[in-house]
C-alpha cells in the first residue's frame, strides 16, 4: 500500500468523488492530528469483481487497555460518495495478529459499529469516527497477539528459537505463487517436527481445510509422522508445495460491494484461489522476520 502524500492527493484525487473539498479537507485535518494514519490512494476491489481507485487513511490508532497502550492497525477507505455515506473500515492484523470477532469486528477484520451504521454526513466526519474506535477498542481490543501450539507455550514462557521465514513458489492452474510461511525449530529438532505457518500479510484471508487451521497452522501427515531418520526440512518444504499447489492456503481478502452491504462470507468451494495476485517471483511480503 503506497501511502500519498496530501499535497498529491490534492492533486489526483479522482474527478469520480462528489465531495472532493470535503473528502480533502477531513483527510488532511485527521493527518494533522493523528501522526500514525496517512492518506493512500489505491484500487479497492469489491465483491462483484469490480475496482475503483479509493482514497483512505491507512496506519494505527493508540487505544489504552487494561493500563497500556497499543497500537492498533486500521484502514479507512472513503467511497466517492463520502462524506454521505460511511467510510469503509478495516482492522489489518500483522501476520502475528489474529482478529478477537465480536459486536465491533467480524471475522474478515471490517469494523462494525452504531456509528457506522447511524452515519449522518452533518454530524460524523473522519475524526469523530476515530474517537469512537478508540473508545470502542478501548474497551475490547480487536487483535490479540497469534498463540502458538499448547505443547510449547502451554506454561507462559518464551524461547528464543531457531527457524525460516520468507516465501515458498508453488503452480496452482497455470500459475506461479509465492505463499509466506514460517517453520519455527523446538529445541529437539530434528527429534520432534518442526512447528510451521502459512503467515498471511493483512490483505490476505487463511482458506482452511485438511491442511491449514483456524490459526494458520500448517497440518498434513508427513508432519504427525515425522521421523528424524527419514526426515527433513528440504523435503518438507517439497510436500508443502506439492500440497499447496494442490489448494493454495490463502486468498486475496475479499471486500464489501460497491454498495456498503456487509461482507458476505463464502465457502470454500465458492471461492476462486487464483485471486492470490502474485505471478511473479517476487513475495508477498518484502519483510523476512527472523525473530520468534
Amino acid at each position: 500500500m503506497t501511502v500519498t502524500p496530501v499535497r498529491d492527493l490534492r492533486r489526483i484525487l479522482p474527478r469520480t468523488y462528489n465531495h472532493r473539498r470535503e473528502v480533502l479537507s477531513e483527510i488532511a485535518t485527521v493527518v494533522s492530528q493523528h501522526q500514525h494514519l496517512q492518506p493512500v490512494l489505491e484500487r479497492f476491489v469489491f465483491n462483484d469483481g469490480t475496482a475503483r481507485t479509493l482514497a483512505g487513511l491507512t496506519g494505527t490508532i493508540k487505544v489504552f487497555y487494561e493500563g497500556k497502550h497499543y497500537n492498533i492497525p486500521v484502514s479507512l477507505w472513503l467511497k466517492e460518495s463520502y462524506p454521505r455515506t460511511a467510510p469503509i473500515c478495516y482492522v489489518k492484523p500483522t501476520w502475528e495478529m489474529l482478529i478477537v470477532t465480536g459486536r465491533h469486528v467480524d471475522s474478515s477484520g471490517e469494523i462494525l459499529m452504531p456509528y457506522l451504521d447511524e452515519w449522518r454526513h452533518t454530524q460524523c466526519d473522519l475524526h469523530s469516527l476515530i474517537q469512537v474506535m478508540k473508545a470502542v477498542f478501548s474497551e475490547v481490543p480487536p487483535l490479540r497477539m497469534r498463540l502458538y501450539p499448547e505443547d510449547f507455550f502451554n506454561d507462559g514462557t518464551a524461547r528464543t528459537l531457531a527457524g525460516l521465514t520468507g516465501t515458498i513458489k508453488v503452480f496452482y492452474e497455470g500459475k506461479h505463487y509465492n505463499i509466506p510461511v514460517s517453520l519455527w525449530l523446538k529445541e529437539s529438532y530434528p527429534r520432534t517436527a518442526p512447528i510451521c505457518y502459512v503467515k498471511p500479510t493483512w490483505e490476505m484471508l487463511i482458506v482452511t481445510g485438511r491442511h491449514v487451521d483456524s490459526s494458520g497452522e500448517i497440518l498434513m501427515p508427513y508432519l504427525d509422522e515425522w521421523r528424524h531418520t527419514q526426515c527433513d526440512l528440504h523435503s518438507l518444504i517439497q510436500v508443502m508445495k506439492a500440497v499447496f499447489s494442490e489448494v493454495p492456503p490463502l486468498r486475496m481478502r475479499l471486500y464489501p460491494e460497491d454498495s456498503g452491504s456487509a461482507y458476505q462470507k463464502r465457502s470454500v468451494e465458492e471461492i476462486s484461489h487464483v485471486t492470490l495476485d502474485r505471478e511473479d517471483d517476487l513475495p508477498f511480503s518484502e519483510h523476512n522476520e527472523t525473530v520468534c
